[in-house]
């Protein structure tokens, strides 16, 4: 099965080909933007809105912090608020460290070190060890950027050279999935099944949200284990450890100064901005640099480095780089001052180049220059010499390169997996209807917890357009105000003949209204009234705008929804409770005409439109039918499946907490439910065994309340979906 996995399309979209000309029918924004009051970019704008608001209350109790014990106060709840995102730390476990060659240089040598940072879960180190010097010597943990080959790139060297040949230990590890700690590897060809890096950072780190935890858990205690092994070392000064790296090197930097008093001195390299600057451009970051939750905290980058102060801290940055330089300047000034409160201004510095993002040679220098001056001599040349860059084989602590031909051992995916098994809660199936009248009082508060779905508008603000005649067929173009700044485009088809109530039908598509034009209007015909909208950021919502994602297009890995869906956790505003929240308005308004028959009210949902479908009907009994197609089963499966291939949009921080999409689907009994095509972790057509399988949570309950027979779970082979309705 893994030959078969395709890269470029990792993350599945189904192909649907909608014309241009079947978009263009089904707009209803365009040229009413300024009426609305919004641009076209709502979601984008929207996000701009919520950054800065969440903002605000933290700015304002920093603004009345003045002295140190204030400031001790605001160190902890970062910290604590810091572990709680990313699911806490584990226990530390022996580290087991082995040192598997050594290589002589003229005035240093490298030791090549395995440790185990959990039990089985290997790392792979350089550790450059100075000839000359009184030991115990001076002490530098550089974790790495995003270079494909880890701790071998030919910049990081450069660094860990040099601090080697100015007298300091350093230590350097390849981080996870990056250099000798790929975790996709094809056991008979040792090549990477994932692109190495980011993508892979992606996708096991979109598995980490749904277990309450983060892939930033994983790399953080990689390298506060690292601190463990140099403080083991008898020719390391434990009173004198600095720690530095660039971007990701540069975020870890950060965390791992944060959680860990060890540090005595930081320089973290092109990282620090604020986070909404960083919204601002679209570009977004790996999930690692994604905490659940942190800006609703009021936390931002400058935050998570606070914990250090009073001690040494360099800022360097890169004013061309795709992390702005404008909020790395703000970041800086509020540094300042917290610093000045603390008497210890000089020990906060800012290092800039006019040059692009990377651990550039003006970035190295002062970096040398810093630690010489916090943590060893001061007069020694701080100026780096000519490097000899070794090859990347040269510095293989594996005999393969690769831990996973050569070790084996535990990955992210594993032990997420062992964590998600533990934490799901072990729902019984209610056996009567007290129970499930408790069970889905239960399940509706707990989806509306995780979703953070609030505040629906009972009758929501309303925009009518021009109409359009199609045959018989009215279509109304409308707007509807979800919340502020966020206006639904919809259509609804009516028979222009009948002003009568007529059931109600409401159809979610993934890739928006203009891809069920043909089925809204074989209803409407059938004598239905129909609903099509787009929930913000499908159909016509989508940004046009390109981020740093444009190469996967919108739906990809990186791509411009992905960059939404990682802000949305960020600001404690999942995007698909938000979609789900468009909905339930738009069903607000729907509910609130004339001419809906409010007591059959059918919602159809087709892939990821199908789990919107799912939560609304869940949480909203007016809605008598729900039929679902091409949707995903469970959030297990994904956990289960290392290659999964469902998109980050469809996921959720901390739902494997509470519950899965079966006991979902469960609390929506007595209404009448179709699962039709439901797919599998592959994003593949389960048979229908296969399919009962999975929801057999559900099937269970809606047969001990007696009513197996209103919930259908098939394929669509020789179907009509139109015969559902």
């Amino acid at each position: 099965m893994l030959k078969k996995l395709v890269l470029a399309s990792f993350i599945f979209v189904l192909n649907f080909n909608i014309s241009v000309g079947a978009e263009e029918a089904a707009t209803v924004l365009a040229g009413h933007e300024e009426e609305l009051g919004i641009s076209k970019a709502m979601l984008y704008d929207y996000f701009l809105r919520i950054a800065k608001e969440e903002m605000k209350p933290s700015t304002e109790i920093k603004s009345h912090l003045t002295t140190p014990e204030d400031w001790a106060k605001r160190q902890r709840y970062v910290r604590k608020k810091m572990l709680e995102s990313i699911g806490g730390l584990p226990e530390r476990t022996p580290l087991h460290p082995k040192i598997t060659g050594r290589l002589e240089r003229d005035d240093y040598w490298v030791e090549k070190l395995i440790y185990e940072s959990r039990p089985n879960f290997f790392v792979t180190a350089n550790v450059y060890i100075p000839k000359k010097g009184k030991r115990p010597l001076p002490a530098i943990l550089s974790p790495c950027g995003h270079s494909d080959n880890g701790k071998a790139y030919y910049k990081y060297q450069s660094l860990y050279i040099s601090l080697a040949q100015k007298g300091f230990i350093v230590l350097s590890y390849d981080p996870l999935e990056q250099g000798e700690r790929s975790e996709y590897v094809d056991p008979k060809t040792g090549k990477n099944l994932l692109e190495i890096g980011s993508m892979q950072h992606h996708h096991t780190g979109n598995l980490c949200f749904l277990t309450g935890t983060n892939l930033a858990q994983y790399r953080i205690w990689d390298g506060i284990r690292a601190l463990d092994y140099l403080f083991s070392r008898d020719d390391v000064d434990t009173n004198r450890i600095g720690l530095t790296g660039n971007s990701g090197g540069g975020n870890l930097t950060t965390y791992i100064s944060s959680l860990d008093d060890r540090i005595a001195v930081a320089a973290p390299s092109c990282w620090i901005t604020t986070l909404y600057d960083r919204i601002a451009t679209r570009k977004g970051a790996d999930p690692e640099q994604d905490l659940a939750n942190i800006l609703l905290w009021g936390i931002d980058q400058a935050d998570m480095i606070m914990p250090l102060t009073p001690k040494p801290l360099l800022i360097c940055a890169a004013q061309q780089d795709f992390f702005p330089f404008k909020g790395t300047l703000q970041a800086f000034s509020e540094l300042q001052l917290m610093y000045a409160d603390f008497g210890a201004i000089e020990k906060v510095a800012l290092a800039q180049a006019d040059d692009q993002h990377g651990f550039s040679l003006p970035r190295r220098e002062r970096v040398y220059a810093w630690m010489l001056r916090w943590l060893g001599n001061p007069y020694t040349n701080w100026r780096e010499p000519e490097i000899t860059i070794e090859p990347d084989s040269v510095l293989y602590c594996t005999k393969t390169g690769q831990v996973a031909t050569s070790l084996g051992g535990e990955t992210v995916w594993s032990l997420n997996k062992k964590v998600a098994e533990k934490i799901i809660p072990e729902t019984k199936s209610p056996k009567n209807l007290s129970e499930f009248t408790a069970f889905k009082g239960e399940m509706r508060r707990l989806v509306q917890k995780v979703l953070v779905v609030a505040d629906i508008p009972k009758q929501p603000q309303v925009h009518r357009f021009a109409s359009d005649k199609i045959g018989n067929t009215i279509v109304e173009k409308i707007a509807i105000r979800s919340e502020a700044g966020i206006f639904i485009p919809a259509l609804i088809y009516h028979d222009a003949n009948n002003d009568a109530r007529k059931p109600g039908v409401i159809l979610i598509h993934e890739k928006g209204k203009a891809a069920v034009q043909d089925l809204a209007m074989q209803l409407a015909q059938k004598g239905n009234i129909v609903c099509t909208l787009d929930p913000r950021g499908i159909g016509e919502t989508k940004d046009a705008n390109t981020g740093r994602g444009e190469r996967q297009g919108y739906y990809g890995w990186h791509g411009r929804e992905a960059y939404f869906t990682y802000t949305s956790f960020i600001v404690g505003k999942p995007l698909l409770g938000l979609r789900v929240l468009d909905v339930l308005s738009s069903l607000n308004y729907f509910l609130s005409r004339n001419d809906v028959d409010s007591s059959q009210v059918t919602i159809y949902g087709h892939g990821h439109g199908g789990l919107i479908a799912l939560f609304c009907a869940a949480l909203d009994d007016r809605i008598s039918k729900l039929i679902m197609q091409n949707t995903m089963t469970s959030y297990m499966s994904l956990i289960n499946d290392k290659y999964y291939r469902w998109n980050v949009r469809n996921m959720v921080p901390d739902v494997l907490k509470y519950f899965d999409l079966p006991q979902v689907a469960a609390c929506y009994a007595p209404g009448r439910v179709f699962i039709i095509d439901a797919k599998d972790s592959q994003h593949k057509t389960l048979d229908i065994k296969s399919a009962k399988r999975e929801y057999k949570f559900t099937i269970q309950t809606f047969k001990k309340l007696r009513h197996g027979k209103k919930l259908t779970i098939r394929n669509s082979d020789g179907l009509k979906i139109i015969g559902l309705f």
